[in-house]
């Protein structure tokens, strides 16, 4: 096995606990990739080349279901993201004259560099003798519309909305659907350290990481939010490596190797399970296509979290639920795991 670009062994990003294990189990470290990379779009594109059996493959770890790196997908014996919409993916290749590259790409999963700590700390079951709030809501935004006096977009479901409204909202009314369900709870937007945007009500200071994992890992459950994007962020394996479930809107719109796919109901629960979708009518230049933007209703978020809260009232079905994450922690995010799934891919594939 090959990686190339040691930069990643030592960037606290999206391929440092990947490049690890890969580094832990022999690989040699290679300096220079072996092709230039270059993303579908101007936005900023995550990849990693290594070679694997004999087998070049890329890693795409972009949070954008639309992105590919069109180089890098002609060059890879196998092409693996970590975001993958299949039926997306093939209207971007067919309009990319590329449909023929498509046998290439397989789904992956994001690995954040994190993971081993918060495995350290789930392995010490910090919940079970030192309790703490039943709910763990803490999600970053980029605005704060309520300081600047905007309407609430949720007045009107149905309607579909930009997609930076779309974010902060789902992510307002779901700190408000915690504060309401009378369970102990932490709920805090934060600013992503833009403090431009801070009203100490709304929206506040971001957490130290740390004291961020360790609250996290006295929760019951981890509540986060995916709209508009319909991807897991980061948080979702913290939670699963810390032995905690978590909470989300619905499953993401992604396809995930089932090694590394959450179970809905056994490693986390749905508020409004099957809600939205892509337009797949919508052009590819259009943020619908890609993005959740149809307005679910207040009721439907408050009826979500009430059948929720019953759940999380259930002593022996929480427990039987973090024995689950932490049994997937424990195998799944193994490096041995990571490494020998990764082999037996590129045999399946290439």
């Amino acid at each position: 096995m090959k990686i190339y670009e040691s930069r990643h062994l030592e960037e606290s990003g999206f391929f440092q606990y990947l490049f690890q294990a890969l580094r832990a189990s022999g690989a040699e470290v290679v300096e220079k990739a072996p092709h230039e990379r270059q993303g579908r779009t101007d936005r900023h594109h995550e990849g990693a080349w290594a070679e694997i059996e004999g087998a070049l493959v890329f890693f795409d770890m972009s949070d954008h279901v639309f992105d590919f790196d069109l180089q890098a997908l002609q060059h890879a014996d196998l092409y693996l993201k970590a975001n993958l919409n299949r039926s997306l993916a093939d209207r971007v290749l067919t309009e990319e004259g590329m449909a023929d590259c498509s046998s290439k790409i397989r789904p992956f999963t994001f690995l954040p560099p994190s993971l081993g700590l918060c495995r350290k700390i789930g392995g010490l079951k910090l919940g079970s003798w030192l309790p703490g709030p039943k709910l763990f809501h803490v999600v970053g935004v980029y605005e704060n519309p309520i300081a600047d006096g905007a309407a609430d977009p949720f007045e009107a479901p149905g309607d579909r909305v930009d997609p930076h409204v779309m974010h902060f909202w789902i992510r307002h009314h779901f700190s408000k659907a915690v504060g309401e369900t009378g369970l102990s709870a932490i709920s805090r937007l934060t600013s992503r350290g833009n403090p431009a945007i801070e009203d100490g009500v709304n929206v506040k200071a971001n957490l130290n990481h740390q004291f961020y994992l360790f609250r996290m890992a006295t929760s019951t459950c981890t509540v986060l939010n995916t709209f508009p994007h319909a991807v897991y962020p980061w948080k979702a394996q913290e939670s699963l490596a810390l032995g905690r479930p978590f909470i989300v809107e619905r499953e993401p719109l992604i396809e995930i190797p089932p090694a590394f796919r959450p179970v809905p109901d056994e490693h986390f629960l749905e508020v409004i399970p099957g809600f939205g979708s892509f337009d797949e009518n919508a052009s590819l230049e259009e943020a619908a296509s890609y993005r959740i933007l149809k307005v679910p209703s207040l009721e439907s978020i408050q009826e979500g979290f009430e059948r929720i809260t019953g759940i999380l009232k259930d002593r022996s079905r929480m427990e039987s639920m973090r024995r689950a994450c932490r049994d997937f922690s424990a195998e799944r995010f193994s490096p041995s795991f990571i490494v020998r799934w990764l082999q037996e891919e590129v045999s399946r594939s290439v």
